[in-house]
């Protein structure tokens, strides 16, 4: 089972939460990481129906948010952890390409470049 993410995008949805780098509305405490994936009677319901049930979290952001690592520790204290590499010119095309597709999104939704706000200003 992915993560719950409120940061909906078609190719993000159930499989990051982006919940250690922020997009919880800032919110990063490890006491809440839980309220992203099943809850136990959803284990207990695979386990009574002899499913395997797998919970993970496959967020590329961690790897670039040095606070990250020491609040997956706090928040599973046995995490396994495996890093998927990928070619870097490949690597970059796919994350541009994320990048447009969210501000096409944004903008579907009525969000013109200006919603965001003057830099290291507050828009809300």
């Amino acid at each position: 089972h992915g993560p719950f993410t409120p940061w909906v995008h078609p190719l993000a949805e159930r499989k990051e939460s982006f919940f250690f780098v922020g997009h919880y509305w800032g919110l990063v405490d490890p006491t809440f990481y839980r309220m992203c994936f099943p809850l136990r009677l959803t284990k207990l319901v695979y386990k009574l129906c002899r499913r395997t049930f797998v919970v993970f979290d496959g967020c590329a952001s961690y790897l670039s948010a040095p606070w990250a690592p020491a609040l997956v520790q706090r928040a599973t204290p046995r995490p396994l952890l495996i890093v998927c590499l990928r070619e870097p010119v490949s690597q970059h095309i796919s994350w541009w390409r994320l990048e447009q597709a969210s501000m096409a999104w944004a903008k579907s939704l009525g969000l013109e470049e200006e919603w965001v706000g003057e830099p290291g200003g507050r828009t809300w």
